[in-house]
């Protein structure tokens, strides 16, 4: 019987000894299986944020320097570049050069009629397109996509404006008078978010 305790007890001690074996295993196992998923390693992160320029009519958007309108009269009794009473449908050009920015665009032209209540803006085209849009509340909002996210807006990206006018009532009797005056147009030029 003594030698059956003794068999039993080194049975238990192979089996421990299997036991452990078999745990020092597993963990070995379960310790590099950790190790690879758990790997540090560090970097630099270089940003480089993107260009944003616009000029309206030449003029950089953001200066006080005002930007001239070029008028286009199809009336052969006007003076180029010049407005008078019951001309229809002429129209000024309003070009955004976007050149060098490397987002996309959305551009709002709100024009100040105040103290011009002959004046209406009624429609007008992008890029000689001959869709007409109209113009809600003396603004014209649009935008355009970037054209190539590799090269950003270049020369051959500029939106040409073709803005349509004209008087809101005939005047019969016109001043003789001429006096330059300025209609204040502001230009916000933004990054299109979508």
């Amino acid at each position: 019987m003594a030698e059956g305790k003794r068999f039993k007890k080194r049975q238990k001690r192979y089996i421990y000894f299997f036991l452990l074996y078999i745990a020092l295993v597993v963990l070995i196992f379960v310790n590099y299986t950790f190790s690879r998923y758990t790997e540090t390693t560090e970097t630099a992160l270089t940003v480089s944020p993107a260009k944003f320029t616009a000029k309206v009519n030449g003029i950089e958007v953001g200066s006080d320097e005002p930007f001239v309108l070029n008028l286009s009269s199809t009336n052969n009794n006007t003076y180029g570049n010049k407005i008078a009473p019951s001309l229809k449908e002429e129209y000024f050009e309003i070009e955004i050069d976007p050149t060098g920015a490397e987002v996309s665009i959305e551009y709002k032209l709100i024009f100040d009629l105040t103290n011009h209540p002959d004046i209406k803006l009624t429609k007008y085209t992008k890029d000689n397109g001959l869709t007409f849009k109209e113009i809600t509340d003396n603004t014209i909002r649009d935008d355009k996509d970037l054209p190539n996210q590799d090269l950003g807006f270049t020369a051959d990206d500029k939106i040409n404006l073709k803005i349509y006018w004209e008087w809101n009532t005939d005047i019969t009797n016109p001043n003789p008078q001429s006096i330059e005056t300025d209609i204040p147009v502001i230009a916000v030029i933004s990054q299109k978010i979508n």
